[in-house]
């Protein structure tokens, strides 16, 4: 498990920055789904099987990641 301090409101906020963001991450990432259960927030690759999922822990973010890629 890793740590972050970038919450995933960079990227899911409805702001100029994070459009652009989204749009870089879906061009490098194609075929990766985002949903959010709750505050967990889960990234899953549905042509690799891969994914990672972004718990709150304290002042950031932990990150789980697992998969082929």
């Amino acid at each position: 498990m890793t740590t972050t301090r970038h919450s995933p409101k960079r990227i899911s906020d409805a702001t100029e920055d994070a459009f652009h963001l989204r749009f870089l991450v879906q061009s490098a990432v194609p075929d990766a789904q985002m949903t959010t259960v709750g505050e967990v927030v889960h990234l899953v690759d549905v042509v690799t099987g891969s994914a990672a999922t972004l718990t709150p822990d304290g002042d950031g973010w932990a990150v789980r990641e697992g998969g082929p890629v």
